[in-house]
């Protein structure tokens, strides 16, 4: 535990400086939030960058998932985006 936690120390700065590059333009706080969590002790487990890419790509993935209808095969649902 006292191993995992120094380092903690040693990653937090470099995770916040990734994921600002990665997030900056849709979501600032990302960053801070990302920093906040490694340096605080035992929310190691709060998966921070893989929540800020599912909030700034949510409106994506839905466009795309709401699209495809059940039991449809690919093919009918470019037919149906012609149209």
């Amino acid at each position: 535990p006292l191993l995992g936690e120094s380092f903690d120390l040693i990653w937090a700065p470099t995770q916040a400086v990734l994921m600002g590059a990665m997030f900056d333009k849709q979501m600032p706080s990302a960053k801070w939030i990302g920093l906040a969590e490694e340096l605080l002790p035992m929310t190691d487990i709060l998966p921070s960058a893989t929540l800020a890419w599912l909030r700034c790509n949510s409106s994506y993935l839905q466009d795309k998932v709401g699209t495809l209808k059940p039991n449809a095969r690919i093919s009918e649902v470019k037919e149906d985006k012609k149209k």
